[in-house]
Order: C-alpha cells, then sequence, then structure tokens
C-alpha cells in the first residue's frame, strides 16, 4: 500500500460521509468522539503524508497500518484512526483454509507419529509439531500460495 492509496481512501470516505443525510453525519461524528481514546503504537515507516504503524488490540492481537503521519505521536494514536487505517500485510484468516482440520485427524496424525501419551509428546515436541502442520494443511507453501492469489 502506497500513501496514494491512503489518499485515495480518505477522499472516498470523505465523500462518502458528505452524501449521507445530516442526522446520520450526526450520530456517526458522535460515535467517534465517544471512541476517540489514545492507543499505543510504534511508527514502523514515514512515507510523505503517512506512516505506517504497529499496534495491539483489546484482545491483544497486533496489527499494521497505514495512518496519516499526523495521527501518529509520541507513541500514540487515536483509535478512531486506527479504526479507519488502511490495513498492512496479508490478511491470512482470509486467506488460508483450514476446513479439514478436525480432532480426529490430528489425533490420527499424532499416533501416526508415535505420540499416544503426553509423555510421548514432551519427549518428541518436532514430531507433534509435525503433525499439526499435516494435519491443518497450513504449510509454508500453502501461506505462499495464499498470498499469492491475493
Amino acid at each position: 500500500m502506497t500513501i496514494e492509496d491512503v489518499e485515495a481512501r480518505d477522499a472516498a470516505v470523505s465523500a462518502d460521509v458528505g452524501g449521507e443525510p445530516e442526522d446520520d453525519q450526526r450520530t456517526r461524528a458522535d460515535k467517534r468522539k465517544r471512541r476517540r481514546e489514545p492507543v499505543p503504537v510504534r511508527v514502523l515507516r514515514q512515507e510523505g503524508q503517512g506512516a505506517l504503524v504497529e499496534w495491539r488490540d483489546a484482545d491483544g492481537d497486533f496489527h499494521r497500518g497505514f495512518v496519516p503521519a499526523g495521527a501518529a505521536s509520541e507513541g500514540a494514536c487515536d483509535s478512531a484512526d486506527l479504526e479507519a487505517a488502511l490495513d498492512y500485510g496479508a490478511r491470512w484468516e482470509e486467506l488460508v483454509d483450514t476446513s479439514g482440520f478436525t480432532p480426529e485427524r490430528l489425533a490420527a496424525e499424532l499416533r501416526r507419529r508415535g505420540v499416544w501419551t503426553a509423555k510421548d509428546a514432551e519427549e518428541r515436541p518436532g514430531q507433534v509439531v509435525k503433525a499439526i502442520v499435516v494435519a491443518s494443511g497450513v504449510t509454508a507453501a500453502a501461506l505462499r500460495r495464499a498470498a499469492e492469489k491475493e
């Protein structure tokens, strides 16, 4: 994503807001005011009028996105700016298919590798990891193929 993409998105959002009925605009503005709270961010890169920032949400998950450069100051950014941030990176949760992953398939892969007990799992952590990878179908090659389709 480039700064031009961020600016184009912001212009489109502004145009959308301008076309809303007055009551909808007021409601939307009220929601923004209520949600504005500072969130700690790490500025990874500044490019022109935009900045790539990284932050953690309330669940502890990491996110990266582009925000206007002035929005990220002193290690914090308004939550509303982060909600409007242009996403950075692959949307793995939408790209990777784990529908074939079942407890039964994992159990079969563990047993195939000689992992029958908790003690076996402790003694053979590499085999446990291999079983999880095979059972889930999520490999580095699968991730690469998924990202290339994006």
